[in-house]
């Protein structure tokens, strides 16, 4: 026997394999050897030849369903055909029958009791030029390996190659915002290309959290979102939130703007921005009629007292402070005087 092999980088759809059958050379598939010398250990005809010995040769070790029963047609002595197509199956996994030789010899013995002197006594070279050649050739052709431009789903991208031959170049171009994974790819000998083509978002360094706050992320990739949340007594300054952008950089954008936010991100010229809390600001407190009030401060935690003048008293309390209430900076009352009793007697 002979076998055909392709130099690196060149492929043939043959096994290239041939035998030689009283002077001339016949193609034959290795899986049609490799069956008939299983068949011929499971009937107790054959050696049981150390697999290596054909392994060079590209024959494996295996049996093959399909051609196991082609093999027993040929013989013209196997009964129930229909039968012995079932148990074939039954006892292989994906076609092969592998290590499964005892089965096989308990089903030519199903066959019939002259099944091993038939099969000891065949020609070999006979029974080879009989069987289908499952598509081997005599004459081989070797062509330059193609891996094709099947590159699988690629979201985000798409891959550029001037030509898919042994050892050619494509190149992954990914949309904006994405990275190759692998930049270039190689048409490797066995017609696959050596990496996948896929597209990565760009990343984001988490983003530094402000004075008085943190921030809140959905992730850390291109167009994920950052909202900051303050520390109680700080709101945000601005209805802002950051988005990561295509350059890796975190910038702002107007809360609940979807189209905002896709031009952020994706802009020619992306402005870095952060988010800040300020401290909140209750502003100036309401001036009563008939007092005073004099204030530490106006924003979180101040406090201001009321003075009321002769004749008023207070209504309800005399200090009053700062409160945040949600988002919404507020004092804690209003500051109001009204007659006193002894006024009102008199």
């Amino acid at each position: 026997m002979c076998r055909a092999k392709c130099h690196v980088g060149y492929q043939t759809d043959d096994a290239g394999l041939v035998f030689c059958n009283r002077g001339r050379w016949a193609p034959i598939q290795p899986e049609v050897v490799s069956t008939l010398v299983g068949v011929g250990r499971a009937a107790d005809t054959m050696p049981n030849t150390d697999p290596r010995a054909l392994e060079y040769l590209g024959i494996p070790d295996v049996i093959y369903a399909d051609v196991a029963f082609n093999i027993l047609v040929k013989l013209d002595y196997v009964p129930n055909l229909s039968i012995v197509k079932t148990y074939l199956n039954s006892i292989s996994e994906n076609n092969i029958i592998d290590h499964r030789v005892d089965m096989m010899r308990q089903m030519l013995i199903w066959v019939g009791p002259n099944i091993e002197d038939i099969i000891d006594n065949l020609d070999f070279l006979d029974v080879l030029s009989r069987l289908e050649t499952f598509g081997a050739t005599k004459h081989p052709v070797c062509r330059t390996g193609i891996c094709g431009r099947d590159f699988g789903y690629l979201a985000h991208g798409r891959v550029n190659s001037s030509t898919t031959t042994y050892m050619s170049e494509a190149r992954v171009v990914c949309d904006r915002g994405y990275l190759p994974r692998h930049p270039v790819l190689t048409c490797m000998a066995s017609g696959q290309w050596d990496k996948p083509a896929l597209c990565d978002p760009v990343n984001c360094s988490p983003p530094e959290d402000p004075p008085h706050g943190s921030y809140l992320c959905q992730g850390h990739v291109f167009s994920d979102l950052c909202d900051v949340i303050c520390d109680v007594g700080y709101l945000p300054e601005t209805d802002d939130i950051l988005g990561c952008s295509w350059t890796g950089n975190w910038t702002a954008f107007p809360r609940g703007n979807v189209t905002e936010m896709e031009n952020a991100v994706s802009a020619d010229d992306v402005i870095p921005k952060t988010l800040a809390c300020a401290i909140a600001d209750c502003g100036n407190i309401s001036m009563p009629a008939h007092g005073d009030v004099t204030c530490t401060g106006t924003t979180y935690g101040e406090t201001c007292h009321l003075t009321c003048h002769d004749g008023y008293e207070r209504l309800s309390r005399d200090n009053f402070s700062c409160q945040v209430h949600g988002d919404r900076p507020t004092w804690s009352g209003d500051p109001e005087c009204a007659p006193g009793s002894i006024y009102m007697n008199n």
